[in-house]
């Protein structure tokens, strides 16, 4: 089963139990691309799924300016007094029609179902000032308030990394978020994920997950049994050149270049200005980088907490994927 498999089996779960018009499949009949081990995850997460959708979806807020709502992708503003609608924001812009016909290429039917699939995923949203912050699943956006227009719209992991680690961040976008908001950085849960977000242009600043005994697999130990039930467990320590495990975390900062009494050193300093020491074995290709000092980057790996780094460090960092950023 490929991994663009695993997305769609996940979209059209979302879609079915949101009471969209389209057809369960035959339990007797399964598709030949869905292993029996990914029907027992489909019923599973059906009823995840269905207990989400049961749940209040529709998002209202209070501001000057009128009341908000939000509810499948589209954001409205009534007047506080009468009701009555104002205006009307398409957030994933318009919804196209849903292709129809025979000759329907497979692929435009599965576009289709990822952009409405966006729309009916659990959303939360606060407003601070006159910005009205918005996540809708995996999109967040930034709102002016006094114009309703939207000024950030970013999504908070790249579609590519949806599938890693066995769709988990997959199911972290089925699970309602939680936003906590201070000065310019927003925080955000959203099942086993945690994010740290800059308001102003939604710029990820950190990415990590909840401690081990909080986490699905917790709860659900086998998880990729069923994902993959031909191939033993997977390993979570593993680690290599380009595989991450399930407790790698992400900064985003500027490279700083320090120097004590063993020589240099470098460091990240996030916009936190928490600075985390860096190693590991991907380190000297990225120092290689022109101009590394003082430029941006993105850098993924595992966080340690060690008694021999500097004190003004929050601690260190095991670099295993980079970025450097314009």
């Amino acid at each position: 089963m490929n991994r663009w498999s695993l997305v769609s089996a996940i979209i059209v779960i979302v879609v079915l139990s949101a009471g969209c018009a389209f057809a369960q499949p035959d339990p007797a009949h399964p598709q030949p691309d869905i292993p029996p081990g990914m029907q027992k995850l489909q019923q599973l997460v059906t009823q995840m799924v269905t207990q989400r959708m049961a749940e209040q979806r529709t998002q209202v807020l209070y501001t000057p300016q009128g009341i908000f709502i939000e509810r499948n992708g589209t954001l409205a503003l009534l007047n506080a007094a009468t009701l009555k609608e104002q205006k009307v924001i398409e957030l994933f812009g318009a919804l196209p029609e849903m292709p129809a016909g025979a000759d329907v290429a497979p692929k435009a039917r599965q576009q289709w179902l990822l952009q409405l699939a966006k729309r009916l995923l659990p959303t939360a949203m606060l407003a601070s000032g006159n910005d009205l912050l918005i996540l809708v699943g995996d999109q967040f956006f930034r709102v002016d308030i006094p114009t309703q227009e939207i000024k950030a719209s970013v999504s908070l992991v790249p579609e590519k990394e949806l599938v890693r680690n066995n769709g988990r961040l997959m199911f972290a976008m089925l699970a309602m978020p939680t936003l906590e908001l201070h000065d310019k950085t927003l925080y955000i849960t959203r099942g086993d994920q945690l994010f740290a977000v800059n308001i102003d242009d939604g710029t990820v600043l950190a990415s990590g997950t909840m401690p081990v005994q909080m986490q699905m697999q917790a709860k659900l130990p086998g998880l990729d049994q069923l994902l993959h039930p031909d191939k033993a467990p997977a390993n979570p320590k593993r680690t290599g050149k380009n595989t991450l495990n399930d407790t790698a975390i992400t900064i985003v900062g500027v490279m700083v270049k320090h120097a004590d009494a063993n020589g240099d050193f470098w460091t990240v300093k996030n916009n936190l200005d928490e600075e985390y020491v860096l190693k590991g074995e991907a380190l000297p290709q990225l120092l290689a980088t022109p101009k590394i000092e003082g430029a941006r980057a993105r850098l993924t790996g595992q966080l340690t907490h060690e008694d021999n780094i500097p004190q003004f460090s929050a601690g260190s960092l095991v670099v295993e994927q980079y970025q450097v950023l314009p």
